[in-house]
């Protein structure tokens, strides 16, 4: 996968998205200092030059290495570029942090080159290995700063100015003699202060400093019995070959134990916190992998025809092998997601849609109210957010992939060509005669074919939920999972949109789900009626039988973005984007008439993408709901309102949305619905025209 030696020019250094010292993500226009690393990232080597960290892409200009004159690599930024070296790493840190970091060990006499590479290590390690993606992994215990550390020591701001040095001190010196809980409420409301940032550093030299000093070491990993980080490994004896399966923990610091177990662990329905990350691998699926120690650390290091390690959010995933997949694109910097939804933590998913292709999974926990993107290349205008909820009453009974069916077979014939480059790549490796080939330059994103696709949740109250755009005909629905417990199965990725998809089940899959009649049953989407509606997300909800509807409002700009409906038998249907965690939520009791008001606005585009318009006209809705039908009114207040009665009879109304616009339509209601609604309305317009212009 990496063909270049450092010798060649120009040189691709990826950049990491976190800090290697403080752990905060980096953010466009910091300033910046990658440290590099060689022999197998083993040692540190030296630094660039400090440089802003750029915007996300494939590389954003040259800067030369410290002390160098000739031109320098090209600092990458994207995840996924497979342009680097083979020996030569980078490990971005701020400059703030790498000043801080040196003039400690200043101050206690250490000798700075070692300092440096015990950084290095502790730092570019924390990548299990180097193809390995970005775990995007939290702090298992609640943080406990040693303030104190940050007193003592003289402080600087980001640009190396220590005017700040006594105010800062000031403050430190007050939140040290709060009490731990109180310290910690802090930090979270200001986790990227540069405070913490500095006071993290500091954690940082001594955890580092503290470790044993010992030289490389590196074994091949099937000699390794077992390793708990911070103590020697323990190497294979006589019972090892009844224990073949490898399980590697992960956390924030990278890996964290190596453990052999007899056979692989069952599939569970337990959820792990956002703390760790696992691997579960047979022996004869690693040949080749080596494990490399020091400093209490490892790290593995794969071979290059070795399309890098399944890395999964549990302790007990399921095989591949036997998971129901749509789609199965794996790439070396693939995390997968395992999500039992009869877990009764789980509240609800958020599929991030960038356009009409999923970006993200967001699981809804106690722990995790609100959805975080990781998507760093995406940009939150061109994003939105499709809610689904799980009511305590209700269950996921199946689930399904909804996908157009010309494009399935496109993907079809891609997948076919991927399989003969991938079986000629391995015929070859098999030819070297046991030799490292080299292995040329793939762009994983020039593989990717990019396709819409939905899908279809069968809940026990709520029926057939369909999310995801409009698809144009004909389409093909492949059921995934049939019967419950169900487990959904979904890749995670910094910048590519969803490449894995599918479902786990210990049932046999029927060809089709059989169908149900309304209330629970949804009629077929409508087809695509105008050339844009394939970029627009459809969602629908009957519009009888709701005894509450909450609202949720831009909390920025005030428009209201989704509407979440509850209905008398315990189910839920989210319409629209209904941000959970981020937007403002108004409930309205036992309503009896729904009322939209539509608007619109030009929007400045701030950070716009090449060629694109500086300003976007965004259509936008407000909406509230009335307990009663005839006697509420709209007169003393601005726009056009619509009002939507509710129960039997009045149909359903469909939400289709974009990350920038949404239209409201009602359907299959009764005439005398229909008729109520356009009094209403007329209504509304002469009274608009009549009220007077400020």
């Amino acid at each position: 996968m990496f063909s270049r030696r450092e010798n060649d020019k120009p040189l691709h250094l990826g950049l990491t998205p976190h800090c290697g010292l403080c752990g905060t993500t980096l953010t466009v226009g910091q300033a910046c200092i990658a440290l590099l690393g060689v022999d197998k990232a083993t040692q540190y080597s030296r630094r660039t030059n400090a440089f802003q960290y750029p915007k996300y892409g494939f590389f954003h200009g040259e800067w030369s290495l410290r002390g160098e004159e000739e031109d320098g690599p090209i600092l990458c930024r994207n995840p996924e570029c497979t342009k680097g070296t083979a020996d030569l790493e980078a490990c971005t840190v701020h400059v703030a942090c790498l000043a801080l970091f040196e003039k400690v060990g200043a101050e206690k006499r250490k000798d700075n080159a070692e300092s440096l590479d015990r950084l290095w290590v502790a730092s570019s390690w924390q990548r299990p290995w180097r193809q390995a993606a970005w775990l995007w992994l939290d702090v298992a215990d609640a943080r406990r700063i040693a303030i104190q550390r940050l007193v003592a020591a003289t402080v600087s701001d980001e640009s190396g100015d220590e005017k700040n040095e006594a105010s800062l001190r000031e403050v430190l010196q007050r939140i040290q003699r709060l009490p731990p809980e109180l310290v910690q409420i802090i930090h979270d409301f200001s986790s990227e202060s540069l405070v913490w940032r500095l006071a993290a550093v500091l954690d940082r030299y001594h955890e580092t400093m503290s470790a044993q000093d010992n030289l490389p070491t590196s074994m091949p990993l099937d000699t390794v019995a077992a390793w708990e980080r911070g103590s020697q490994p323990m190497l294979v004896g006589e019972d090892a070959a009844g224990k073949p399966i490898f399980r590697f923990t992960m956390d924030i610091h990278g890996l964290r134990s190596i453990e052999r177990l007899m056979e692989r662990p069952a599939v569970s329905t337990s959820r792990v916190t956002q703390t760790e990350a696992y691997t579960v691998v047979h022996q004869d699926q690693a040949p080749g992998v080596v494990v490399h120690f020091r400093y209490g650390l490892a790290r593995l290091e794969l071979p290059r025809r070795m399309r890098g390690l399944h890395i999964w959010d549990t302790p007990t995933p399921p095989a591949l092998d036997d998971c129901h997949m749509v789609l199965s694109r794996i790439l070396p910097f693939t995390r997968f997601q395992n999500i039992p939804l009869d877990h009764p933590s789980i509240t609800g998913l958020t599929f991030i849609f960038e356009h009409s292709k999923v970006a993200a999974v967001h699981v809804h926990t106690p722990s995790t109210p609100a959805a975080r993107i990781t998507t760093l290349c995406l940009r939150p205008i061109d994003l939105a957010w499709v809610y689904i909820p799980f009511a305590a009453e209700d269950r996921v009974l199946a689930f399904g992939a909804r996908r157009c069916a010309e494009e399935v077979r496109n993907v079809e014939l891609d997948e076919e060509a991927q399989a003969e480059y991938e079986a000629t790549q391995n015929a070859k490796a098999d030819d070297s005669n046991g030799e490292e080939p080299e292995e040329e330059f793939v762009d994983y994103g020039n593989q990717y074919r990019e396709y819409s696709m939905g899908f279809v949740f069968r809940m026990k109250l709520a029926g057939d939920i369909y999310l995801g755009p409009m698809i144009r005909e004909p389409r093909e629905d492949t059921v995934l999972a049939a019967e419950p417990p169900v487990n959904l199965v979904f890749s995670t990725i910094e910048s590519f949109i969803l490449s894995v998809v599918g479902a786990y089940s210990d049932t046999s899959l029927p060809k089709s789900l059989p169908p149900i009649s309304p209330p629970l049953g949804d009629p077929q989407p409508r087809p695509i009626a105008t050339a844009n509606d394939h970029m627009y997300l459809l969602s629908t909800a009957h519009l009888d039988g709701i005894v509450r509807i909450r609202v949720f409002s831009d909390p920025v700009r005030g428009f209201d973005r989704g509407l979440l409906f509850y209905y008398k038998n315990g189910g839920q249907r989210a319409l629209g984007q209904c941000r959970v965690g981020v937007d403002d939520e108004k409930d309205y009791d036992d309503p009896a008439c729904l009322c939209i008001s539509r608007d619109g606005f030009t929007h400045v585009v701030e950070d716009r993408a090449p060629r694109e318009p500086g300003t976007q006209r965004w259509h936008v809705f407000y909406a509230q709901a009335m307990d009663d039908i005839e006697e509420h009114t709209h007169e003393d207040e601005n726009g056009i309102w619509e009002c939507i009665p509710l129960g039997e009879g009045c149909g359903r109304l469909e939400v289709s949305f974009t990350a920038k616009s949404s239209r409201l339509e009602v359907m299959e209601d009764d005439e005398d619905k229909r008729v109520w609604r356009k009094k209403r309305l007329d209504e509304s317009i002469q009274n608009f025209h009549r009220r007077p212009r400020e």
